[in-house]
């Protein structure tokens, strides 16, 4: 098993961390059946005595960068160093104890978790409230986004297997590197990641992490990469919510014209907000369904399979795409040919705002069903690529 403590400049004296570590050695080979233990210490730019305190220790790697290149950089530097099956990384300020290394490595061991890490948020847990709350924020907003639940996504104590470093190196070098790599891992089904409440100690030193800069990059990381990896749950969820927008905005319209047979003047500007809101709506759905299937195709080597559920939608969208766009090109015509004609016989066009609006939702409709449905002939032509390219003829 490898270990790598992370030191960047602001943290203080990393003397008592190594000892720490190293006196935790035996008892981690014993718990754990691991024969070795390796400690690797990657101080990211430290300005003050870090490097000589490191060199006093006969068993320990260090790699000093001579500036700092970032938090996720340095993670990821160690793990080119290091030769373990397991791969284990902590900060070296304080507030991580090593010999928690032992669950993580049961973690993976015992439950087959390729990334097992610490999770600080439990009652006993010393975090700050700001960080506390912004870290309870993240963990829901990925438990949303990909379905899997982990309550602390940015925890910097961990164990990997050494099989998911293919894709560790991809992740971001800076502080987001470890919500990217939960984001990562939760967001792909073939990755086990799990977790386990562990000791977290008030911090020695000063923090770098800026609280609004960092977070919005967290932020930023667990969107992009729910996004990468599960395009289809993004656009279906803001699709249905623009849907049941417009649906709440409709109601009193429709109720109104039920009950008096009329469109009044006032109900304008609602009205073109529904055949705002519905149209962005359906395409986000629509773009949802594509690019599901695009990360099949990405993702799969050779003849991609399907799940049940997208060969019944594909089976619809190819019989419906075509019929919706002829069908609605056709109704937005006639709800504006009274309006083309007396425009031709008389110079003039009238014709109620409500027949123009609903023919130009018609119009829209129409042209986005085509345009997406020969996305989708595109999408099953490489499909059948794929498939030919397996069987080889």
């Amino acid at each position: 098993m490898s270990i790598k403590l992370i030191r960047d400049p602001l943290q203080p004296e990393i003397g008592g961390t190594l000892e720490r570590t190293l006196s935790s050695i035996d008892h981690i080979k014993r718990a754990t059946g691991l024969d070795d233990v390796e400690v690797i210490v990657v101080s990211d730019g430290s300005w003050d005595r870090t490097v000589d305190i490191v060199n006093t220790y006969e068993d320990v790697t260090l790699i000093a960068y001579e500036k700092n290149r970032g938090y996720g950089a340095a993670i990821k530097t160690g793990f080119q160093q290091a030769k373990g099956w397991y791969l284990g990384f902590m900060d070296a300020d304080g507030t991580c104890d090593p010999l928690f290394f032992i669950n993580l490595v049961n973690l993976c061991k015992d439950k087959g978790a390729n990334i097992a890490l610490g999770s600080r948020l439990h009652p006993d847990s010393k975090m700050p409230l700001v960080r506390r709350v912004g870290n309870v924020f993240y963990a829901t907003l990925l438990t949303i986004l990909s379905g899997r639940t982990v309550k602390d996504s940015a925890s910097g104590m961990r164990v990997l297997t050494r099989d998911t470093l293919h894709w560790v190196y991809a992740l971001p070098e800076g502080l987001h590197f470890t919500p990217a790599m939960s984001a990562y891992a939760m967001c792909n089904k073939e990755i086990t990641i799990l977790e386990e409440p562990m000791p977290y100690h008030e911090r020695e030193g000063e923090s770098k992490l800026n609280v609004i800069k960092d977070g919005l990059r967290f932020l930023r990381a667990i969107v992009e990469t729910a996004f990468a990896f599960l395009p289809a749950r993004f656009f279906y969820s803001v699709g249905l919510l623009f849907c049941l927008l417009a649906l709440v905005f409709a109601i009193p319209v429709v109720s109104y014209y039920l009950t008096h047979f009329r469109i009044e003047e006032g109900q304008f500007y609602r009205i073109a907000t529904i055949v705002t809101l519905l149209p962005v709506g359906i395409s986000c759905i629509m773009l949802g369904l594509l690019a599901g299937n695009t990360v099949t195709l990405i993702k799969s080597r050779d003849c991609p399979e399907l799940s049940p559920t997208k060969r019944t939608t594909n089976r619809l969208m190819l019989s419906l795409l075509p019929t919706v766009g002829i069908v609605s090109t056709f109704v937005g015509f006639y709800l504006i040919m009274p309006g083309i004609k007396s425009y031709i016989a008389y110079g003039e066009v009238h014709l109620h705002w409500i027949f123009i609006v609903t023919a130009l939702f018609c119009f829209w409709l129409g042209s986005n069903a085509v345009f997406f449905f020969f996305f989708y002939l595109l999408q099953r032509l490489l499909r059948r690529k794929l498939c030919i390219n397996r069987i080889g003829y």
